[in-house]
Parts: C-alpha cells; sequence; structure tokens
C-alpha cells in the first residue's frame, strides 16, 4: 500500500476524532453553589428520595422509550452528517489534486456521489420514520 493510500484512509479518521474529542459540555452556573439542587434528581423520575433526598441517576436522562428513540436518532443523525461532510471533503480534495490523472478523478467523483447518495439515504430515511410514526396511533 503506497503511503499516500494510506495518508487518505488515515486523516478523515484523525480528522473525524479531533472533530469528536474537542467536543465538551459546558454547564453556566451562577450565584451560590454551595447550596443543594431546589430538585433533586429522585424528584425529576418522579421517585421517592433516597436517604440524603437524592435516588439513583437515570444516565440517559429520558423517562421514555420514545424520548431515548429521538435521542438515538439523533445522535445517528450527527454522526452521519458528519461522515457526509467528510468524506465529501475527500473526495473534493482528491478532485483538486488529481493533477489530471483520469483514473484520480473518476475516483474523487465515485466518493462525491457516495457522499451525496449516502446523506440522501439517510434524510430519506429519517422522513420515511417520521411519516409512518405521524400515522401510528398514540
Amino acid at each position: 500500500m503506497s503511503h499516500t493510500t494510506r495518508l487518505s484512509l488515515i486523516l478523515p479518521l484523525l480528522l473525524a476524532a479531533a472533530f469528536v474529542g474537542s467536543i465538551q459540555q459546558v454547564h453556566a452556573q451562577a450565584g451560590n453553589t454551595t447550596q443543594p439542587p431546589a430538585v433533586t434528581p429522585a424528584q425529576t423520575l418522579d421517585e421517592k428520595p433516597a436517604v440524603g433526598g437524592y435516588g439513583l441517576i437515570n444516565p440517559l436522562r429520558s423517562n421514555s422509550i420514545p424520548q431515548i428513540i429521538g435521542q438515538l436518532v439523533a445522535w445517528l443523525g450527527g454522526l452521519a452528517g458528519s461522515l457526509f461532510f467528510f468524506y465529501l471533503l475527500w473526495g473534493g480534495v482528491e478532485w483538486m489534486t488529481a493533477g489530471g490523472s483520469n483514473d484520480r478523478v473518476k475516483s474523487a467523483t465515485k466518493k462525491i456521489q457516495a457522499a451525496i447518495f449516502g446523506i440522501a439515504v439517510v434524510v430519506f430515511a429519517y422522513l420515511a420514520v417520521a411519516t409512518i410514526i405521524g400515522f401510528v396511533p398514540r
């Protein structure tokens, strides 16, 4: 495997890892932070508070299966969008650096077409599921 091929396989993975690794969660706090919260985690789950007013904390932050599925779909949509962007970018860079080589232009065109086809499949699948869920009685 040539150096260029290895680099073209590893570079998108490194970029994706850097992007995912740079995401941080930030919480703002105002005023005196030594006071206990107004609502305890046990109260948010509609449970009786355990000793000290705290119960089990739900790590999914959801109380129902539809909420969990919605969070999963949102996460997968973000992942699909990121993959689409990086694969499209990879094809564009390959096309720009083809230097007139027909084989590299064809390879880049296939990458761009695959990225567009992939995001179209994801969008249409989401729309189909949302439409079906809209017709299901609650």
